[in-house]
């Protein structure tokens, strides 16, 4: 990753490594750029930015949220505490590995609140906006075709609002996925370009390109007549038409393609992904890697050619005139001052050497003066202990595989049993690595480890043979100790050492665990709060003592309204209601509609603890079952919610439905199933026998059933579907109109059909298996085609006998109450912001002799309708009725 980086144009970086072939983050900035990282886990990287601007230091957190649910809560609570510890500016950005809101997600299972919890919760307690976004509004797509595909925005950014008034212009735009199952995402603080025209600008890089000249000569050619000023201005327009065009379609035709490329892709990711899309997709990235590739190759090729003759002039003429000349007694200001003589030879002799990789010995040729860093020193290794630094490494071909380091010099550690075989072996494999590449071993720098049931004779034969001499178990390799003895805290006493050093230069001496950001220092150094007072100092590992919180009351947010600390306070004492003053002065108009939708009791009461999801308010062991598995409750299964009020709702047979419903949960007791309970050698399947038989063979895949679809209305070929699991196959029952571009009473036909079918078949299978016969070949018997055919008809015939005499709804007619009596009839309507309430009271004749209604603000259902009868009963006795039923 260095390497990429140091391409990109990036000094320095922070890496966290990938684990296995997922995850790993890496983070580079330009030089000029005065960034700190503060903090980097598996899942995040921590920084602190002091640039830009450069008087307000804010806070970036590179973010790559974990793939597993049983992580995502440890990396909540890391963000959670990473947005408690700095006060300023904060802006997350990257890939959260999590969905937000239903319609940051296309296809697949719906979510579940429960799913987004901890992302909510990180967005709403610490006050992030989302900064939007431009492009493709899904970021990641699993690649599958039709209902299959799943497409999620799961990278994206998120800032605290001081962040986003620091930066205003600052906007998110998604590029088209080209090499990834990710969009590219890139987030520009100012904001990105006004796609306007531009003026005319010339472009240095076009001087390095040879065509250019041509493009100008030929424009500057032109006939003109005039003044010479007219002329020298008519000529420059020529140029500038001429250049444009030049540009266009000779110079940067690559990145022109390039471009309108990129937006038919971005174009077409946001259509269906049907299988026709998903290949012009295919097709189209293909086009464009491709002429990323060429762009690529035209840049090297023009780098290595086009400019080569003047880098070799710059490169002889930036030498000292009078620098030491080589062996054949040259030095530079010979080829300087004869420059226009020598320069054909010598540009053609430099341009072959680097196509050829063949240099002569006689050029080779130079004078070395070694310096040699001990006194009196005797060896070569002594001067210059890596013998690789002397030598000067080229290297060619870059556009082929690179070869690693670790090939040509790197430290060795070797490993095999302590005897003299071995050691001889060792001995000429090093003799071979010398040979072959030219290096060779710094004995001095060497040793031998033995391990401690290695005796002191054999440790010094085997010295004496190896000539290395022996060293200790703790000897220390590349900073760390090669083994570790029993007391490991002495293995890293140094490291410890080094990092106290670094904590004894803080300006604050208590790093405590319960420490935040202090707005008024400087690159973000740390305070104390009160940890006396709130805080429990972590000591051995453990939190010690505890600290009630029952009677701490915090200040309130507003310095201007430092009276309210209690929702009481909130609440008119002489009505029990809202204040709806207070309310609307204090909160925001979201928050205050939330509050005011809180409905309160009429008259004053104690407070007291209610379990919400009981209708009783009391805690019972069922329902807090229920509420623990709520979600599972909830689920919709194999089939989105629609689906199931499809299947419910569908013109066909009780019997069809639950059929239906066996088969999309895969509950049918196929072979397939029942061998996962009861072990069975025989799984093939009874109607075929050839393949297993499962509930997505027998109805989709099996020949009968083939043959049977074959010769029905609707001749199809379901094994040709892209089906990757029974409950696919209902949901293209349910939904035949998406597929096969069906009117409604024709879809409804063929879910009809398709039921029968599947009815038919299992009940043929089920005889078959019971009787002991089996199809040989995998014929379908004409009866079970006419059976099929009957059963259509006589279900399609009783279907439309229900629509042409529908029932009529049944209701209960209203009853007058016995003479001398009143009867009151009372309903609430529950609307988006309000609840309607109403009730009217007749006699025993039917005629009305009161009516009243009201409005409350708005609640749910249960509540409306109760509040709806506590209303009648109070107008009742407001009007002194008596003699009354409701």
């Amino acid at each position: 990753m260095q390497e990429v980086t140091n391409l990109l144009g990036f000094s320095q970086a922070v890496f966290v490594p990938p684990v296995g072939t997922a995850g790993g983050i890496c983070f580079g900035w330009k030089p000029g750029v005065d960034i700190e990282p503060t903090f980097q886990s598996q899942n995040l990287i921590n920084l602190l930015v002091f640039s830009d601007p450069p008087n307000k230091p804010w806070m970036l957190s590179a973010i790559y949220g974990p793939p597993y649910k049983k992580k995502k809560r440890k990396f909540w609570e890391d963000m959670h505490q990473i947005a408690s510890s700095f006060s300023g500016p904060w802006l997350c950005f990257g890939d959260f590995n999590e969905v937000l809101n239903q319609v940051d997600k296309r296809g697949g299972r719906p979510l579940t609140s429960s799913s987004t919890n901890g992302f909510n919760s990180l967005i709403n307690q610490q006050g992030l906006v989302d900064l939007g976004f431009s492009g493709n509004p899904y970021t990641w797509t699993n690649k599958r075709h039709n209902f299959a595909n799943i497409k999620e925005r799961l990278d994206r950014a998120f800032s605290n609002t001081e962040w986003r008034t620091t930066f205003p212009r600052a906007s998110v735009h998604h590029f088209p996925a080209t090499s990834s199952d990710h969009n590219p995402i890139i987030l520009n603080s100012t904001g990105f370009e006004s796609t306007n025209p531009k003026p005319f600008r010339f472009e240095a890089i076009w001087t390095r390109d040879g065509s250019s000249t041509q493009v100008i000569k030929h424009a500057w050619d032109h006939l003109v007549f005039g003044s010479p000023l007219f002329k020298f201005i008519k000529k420059l327009k020529a140029t500038k038409k001429d250049l444009i065009w030049w540009n266009k379609n000779c110079f940067g035709h690559l990145q022109t393609r390039n471009k309108s490329l990129s937006e038919a892709i971005n174009s077409i990711q946001q259509l269906d992904p049907t299988e026709s899309n998903l290949q012009k997709e295919k097709t189209l990235t293909w086009e464009f890697n491709e002429n990323l590739r060429r762009e690529d190759l035209l840049w090297k090729q023009k780098s290595r050619v086009q400019w080569l003759t003047t880098e070799i002039k710059q490169t002889l003429f930036s030498i000292g005139s009078n620098k030491s000349p080589g062996p054949d007694g040259m030095s530079a200001i010979f080829y300087k001052h004869y420059w226009e003589v020598i320069n054909h030879d010598l540009i053609e002799a430099v341009t072959s050497f680097f196509t050829r990789g063949h240099i002569l010995t006689e050029i080779n040729h130079t004078f070395i003066t070694s310096h040699s860093k001990i006194r009196q020193s005797c060896k070569d290794f002594s001067k210059k202990p890596n013998l690789l630094e002397i030598c000067m490494v080229l290297k060619i071909s870059p556009s082929c595989t690179p070869i690693s380091h670790l090939q040509f010099a790197d430290d060795l550690l070797i490993f095999s049993k302590a005897n003299s075989s071995n050691a001889s072996i060792i001995l000429d494999c090093l003799s071979s690595y010398q040979a072959w590449s030219g290096q060779k071993i710094n004995y001095s720098k060497s040793s031998v480890i033995f391990s401690k049931n290695t005796t002191g004779q054999t440790a010094a034969n085997l010295c004496q043979l190896l000539n290395l001499k022996k060293s200790s178990p703790t000897t220390k390799h590349l900073g760390l100790p090669l083994e570790l003895n029993r007391a490991k805290s002495s293995s890293f006493q140094d490291l410890i050492e080094k990092i106290q050093n670094r904590v004894a230069g803080w300006k604050i001496q208590t790093p405590f665990t319960s420490c935040k950001n202090d707005p008024h220092s400087k690159r973000g150094c740390i305070y104390t709060i009160l940890h006396h007072v709130m805080a429990n100092i972590r000591q051995s590992g453990t939190l010690r003592g505890s600290l009630p919180l029952e009677n701490f009351i915090p200040s309130p947010s507003s310095t201007a309204h430092p009276i309210i600390h209690r929702v009481a306070e909130l609440i008119n004492p002489d009505t029990f209601q809202w204040d709806r003053g207070k309310i609307s002065t204090f909160f925001d108009c979201i928050t205050a509609s939330k509050i005011l939708n809180i409905h309160l009791s009429p008259t004053s009461q104690l407070d007291k603890l209610c379990w919400v999801p009981n209708s009783n308010g009391i805690l019972s062991v069922k329902s807090a079952y229920l509420t623990d598995q709520n979600e599972r409750f909830i689920s919709s299964g194999p089939l989105a919610k629609s689906d199931w009020k499809i299947l419910w709702k569908a013109k066909i047979s009780p019997r069809h439905k639950q059929l239906l419903w066996k088969i999309a949960w895969d509950i049918l007791p196929t072979k397939a199933i029942l061998v996962a309970r009861i072990p069975a050698s025989d799984t093939t399947c009874h109607l075929c026998n050839d393949q297993e038989e499962s509930a997505l063979h027998i109805f989709t895949q099996c020949p009968i059933t083939l043959s049977i679809w074959l010769t029905s209305p609707w001749p199809i070929h379901p094994n040709r579907l892209p089906l990757s699991s029974i409950s696919d196959w209902v949901s293209f029952v349910l939904n035949p109109g998406k597929f096969l571009n069906l009117q409604l009473q024709e879809a409804q036909s063929f879910t009809l059909l398709a039921s029968v079918i599947c009815d038919q078949i299992w009940f043929h299978r089920n005889k078959m298996l019971k009787s002991g016969q089996s199809s040989s070949p995998p014929t379908p018997p004409p009866l079970l085609a006419q059976e099929i055919h009957k059963s259509f008809l006589f279900h399609k015939q009783a279907w439309e006998f229900s629509s042409q005499h529908p029932t009529l709804p049944t209701h209960n007619p209203w009853s007058p109450p016995p003479p001398g009596w009143l009867k009151i009839n009372f309903d609430a309507a529950v609307r988006p912001n309000n609840v309607f309430l109403a009730a009217v009271c007749r006699n025993h004749l039917g005629k009305i002799t009161h009516a009243w209604n009201h409005v409350e603000v708005h609640g749910e259902a249960l509540w409306a309708e109760a509040k709806a009868g506590l209303f009648a009963v109070s107008s009742a006795l407001d009007a002194g009725l008596d003699s009354i039923i409701f």
